[in-house]
């Protein structure tokens, strides 16, 4: 994994550890580095389960797709061996929620994000 140096230099603090979630995806989202990097280092390091790496062109794909206005019901393909819930699509929204990229989006709002993961998850 070729990351960019600013990405770098954030993941070899002791910050990774001890950062709430959303605190770390929003200094992930505040770097230059480019979009993909973030991603990688969101689903690698910002997850409890592990994701493939298969999935980052798709968490790209569903962050341009919300940032373009589209609809976040839209289903979006899979990768190949990659199913959610049986199927091999997804909505964007279960795809930004799943991967916990929402800082990542244009209209990011913690207090909404906040509110939407209690509900999802609980207190």
């Amino acid at each position: 994994m070729s990351l960019d140096d600013e990405l770098k230099e954030l993941l070899a603090t002791d910050f990774i550890n001890n950062a709430h979630p959303l605190d770390f995806a929003e200094a992930i989202a505040k770097t230059k580095a480019p979009l993909a990097d973030k991603i990688t280092v969101l689903i690698k390091f910002n997850l409890h389960k592990q994701v493939p790496l298969a999935m980052v062109p798709v968490c790209e794909q569903a962050i341009n797709l919300a940032n373009l206005g589209e609809p976040m019901t839209t289903l979006v393909d899979l990768p190949e061996n990659i199913w959610f819930k049986g199927d091999t699509k997804c909505t964007i929204q279960d795809i930004i929620d799943g991967h916990r990229l929402e800082a990542l989006l244009n209209s990011y709002n913690r207090e909404e994000t906040e509110a939407r993961e209690r509900a999802l998850f609980g207190a």
